[in-house]
């Protein structure tokens, strides 16, 4: 797609090669880019082609993506119609690992969805199992999100939190009480003060990650549409 750009082309189209998607649904595509939108996304109707598991498994990627902030479009793959304007906004990503599903959901453009048919594989069998999807889905969210990072994050101050009223507790039985066993409150305090601290600093470290993520990845922060001389 990319290397596309320098022969001078108006908009590209990308296309499985498992010929299940409509390729007559790219003259929708064009009409829809002529009429002035520059990503225009192939949305399949249904996923009776696909088998039981398969297609219960694609739409829990999909609920699973957008929970975790990677917004992508419900039913859509790699079949797309973009410009020359969306391919040039491309090439300043530098990332090596493209989550082109996200990044186009992303793009500031006008985008338009055409809904198409898709028809039973006749030929081979698909490639894409339980781990690629799997190992696809990583890849997304790793690109995207760093919600696993805040998690993290708010987990380890819960446990902190929780670890501090459960050292008290156990201080209350020990001192008010008097009904704990000999050396049963310092063990209890020492691994619930120890332990919250532990996951508390895996949350902080993991923030500096996050922030770190971020900054690696040196995404443009807007995207010029016309420059006014």
């Amino acid at each position: 797609m990319l290397e596309s750009r320098k022969y001078g082309i108006d908009c590209c189209v990308t296309i499985d090669a498992d010929l299940q998607q409509d390729e007559k649904t790219i003259e929708t595509f064009l009409t829809e880019y002529r009429s002035g939108y520059q990503i225009v996304c192939g949305i399949r109707n249904d996923r009776k082609a696909d088998s039981f598991f398969k297609k219960y498994t694609a739409l829990m990627f999909y609920k699973v993506m957008n929970i975790l902030g990677v917004h992508t479009a419900l039913n859509h793959s790699e079949f797309r119609l973009v410009s020359k304007e969306v391919c040039d906004v491309l090439s300043q990503y530098k990332e090596v690992n493209l989550f082109l599903r996200g990044m186009f959901q992303e793009f500031g453009f006008k985008k338009k969805f055409v809904h198409f048919d898709v028809r039973p594989r006749t030929l081979g069998k698909s490639k894409f199992n339980c781990l690629s999807l799997v190992s696809f889905a990583l890849n997304g969210i790793t690109s995207f999100s760093i919600l696993p990072l805040r998690f993290v994050s708010v987990t380890g101050l819960v446990v902190f939190l929780t670890s501090v009223c459960l050292a008290l507790h156990v201080l209350y039985e020990k001192v008010i009480n008097k009904s704990s066993v000999s050396g049963w409150a310092t063990i209890v305090l020492a691994l619930a003060i120890i332990g919250g601290l532990q996951i508390l600093c895996i949350g902080i470290i993991g923030e500096y990650l996050g922030q770190l993520f971020q900054e690696v990845k040196a995404r443009p922060r807007y995207i010029i549409e016309k420059e006014l001389e």
